[in-house]
Parts: C-alpha cells; sequence; structure tokens
C-alpha cells in the first residue's frame, strides 16, 4: 500500500500585472488578426476596439482583482493562509504536499495565468463579441479545471479497501 505524505508547504504563485498584460495584449492581438481585421492606412489597428492595450490599465487591473477573486473561490479547498500582496502583483498561495515533483508547480502556474487571462479577455468581449467572450469563458473554465485536477492529483485521491472483511 502506497502511504502519501501528510507533510504540506506554502507555495505561492505570483504574477505581475506586465506579465499579464503582456499575454493580454497577445491573446487580443491574435484574436483580432484571427477575425481577419486589418491594420489601417496609418499602420493604426482599425480593430483598436477588439485589442487590449495599456491604455485600458484601469479595466484590465479591476478584472483581474475580480479574475484573482474567482480564481481563489474556485480553490478555497487548498488555498494556505493569505498574505497582503504588492500593488501590481496578483498572488495565489496554494498548500501543496511537500513530496511532488517540480513540473506540477509550473503546471498549475501556467494554468493559473492562463485562467487570469482568459477571464480578463471574456469580460472584455463580454459587449463586443459574445462568440469570442463564450470561446474564451470555456478556456476559462479548462484552465481552472486542469489546474484542479493537477492539485487533486498531488494529493493522491482517496483510497478505500477493496475487502472489508
Amino acid at each position: 500500500m502506497t502511504t502519501y505524505s501528510t507533510a504540506f508547504e506554502d507555495v505561492a504563485f505570483t504574477y505581475t500585472y506586465d506579465e499579464l498584460m503582456t499575454e493580454i495584449n497577445a491573446d487580443s492581438a491574435y484574436i483580432a488578426k484571427s477575425m481577419g481585421v486589418s491594420a489601417g492606412v496609418d499602420g493604426v489597428a482599425s480593430s483598436l476596439p477588439f485589442i487590449v492595450t495599456s491604455d485600458e490599465e484601469t479595466f484590465v487591473r479591476a478584472v483581474l482583482s475580480e479574475a484573482l477573486n474567482v480564481v481563489l473561490n474556485r480553490m478555497s479547498a487548498y488555498l494556505a493562509e493569505s498574505r497582503p500582496a504588492l500593488v501590481g502583483t496578483y498572488v495565489v498561495r496554494l498548500l501543496l504536499p511537500e513530496r511532488r515533483k517540480e513540473q506540477y508547480d509550473s503546471l498549475i502556474s501556467n494554468e493559473l495565468r492562463r485562467a487570469l487571462v482568459t477571464y480578463v479577455l471574456v469580460r472584455w468581449y463580454e459587449n463586443r463579441l459574445p462568440d469570442v467572450a463564450l470561446r474564451q469563458q470555456q478556456l476559462h473554465e479548462a484552465a481552472v479545471s486542469t489546474a484542479m485536477h493537477d492539485i487533486f492529483m498531488l494529493y493522491g485521491g482517496v483510497r478505500r479497501k477493496s475487502c472489508f472483511y
């Protein structure tokens, strides 16, 4: 029978505003390009309402805070003690088993980052392009579910005896 470690450690996944904004901008530009929107005469994109730029900082910061709360609510069973974060950083603190493969940290980190980015894109496109917003919502749910699955796999699941006599 396999014995699982009961020792846990507090692991912080930290994302900066600049890091997330770069990814949001790249994803929204890719979406605009995939829709066939071209650049204007002077090189300025005619798809400006579809691309999230640095001019939208107040919107993005507010929605990132909202996205962080949504993710934290979904991960509430695995949360560590909350500590105040620095301004401009978004932190998810989880209790994970001490004995785990290093790859799990990067997998979980990538999925949490995708969850935050796709949530912002959902809110950005909800009134502009409802079909794109729906696709981003599906990607957000998939990212959170995958992160939850990876965390569950770290805990080893529930083990029951197959014979009770």
